[in-house]
């Protein structure tokens, strides 16, 4: 089954493609983006991404559901609803099955903090090939898409000890 992980910002967004190989516990990140969503090129972008992943593999989209705090601007608050909003309405108009998963749902499945470098060390736990590709490591969004997707799956599974111990996976692109 394939899955595609969505990290958003108040900016940014990152995007990974997965497929899950239940019998082997077996993740294979297949593709990943990062983009700006301010820019109107790439919501065409982030659509062509849909509308292609749709066509080819027919995922379950997995999204980061986080709000703006308090403390934020006003324009803050506003840009991060429309880049949420951006996402959502894509994702709608283009029949697209979608989960949302809170954050502090998914970093405590993966067993990780709100500190970025927790997220890319549980990552390349993981991922024991990153060193051989050209894996932006560096770049939080695209891991945490890809540890969202891990974090459903180990949510969805029964037993979550055992397919924790037993998930590896493999960066294919």
């Amino acid at each position: 089954m394939y899955f595609v992980g969505i990290d958003t910002s108040l900016q940014h967004l990152g995007i990974s493609l997965l497929k899950y190989d239940d019998k082997k516990f077996f993740i294979f990140l297949l593709d990943y983006f990062h983009f700006n969503l301010n820019k109107n090129e790439n919501i065409k972008k982030f659509s062509d991404i849909v509308i292609k992943y749709n066509k080819k593999y027919k995922p379950l989209y997995v999204i980061e559901k986080v709000f703006p705090m308090k403390s934020h601007s006003r324009k803050s608050i506003f840009n991060f609803a429309y880049a949420y909003g951006v996402i959502k309405g894509i994702l709608i108009s283009n029949n697209s099955n979608f989960i949302e998963m809170y954050p502090q749902r998914w970093k405590r499945l993966v067993g990780t903090t709100s500190v970025k470098e927790t997220s890319i060390e549980r990552f390349k736990e993981i991922f024991t090939n990153w060193e051989n590709t050209k894996f932006p490591i560096k770049n939080d969004h695209i891991v945490e898409s890809t540890l969202i997707v891990i974090s459903f799956l180990i949510d969805t599974y029964e037993d979550r000890v055992y397919l924790l111990e037993k998930l590896k996976g493999e960066i294919k692109k």
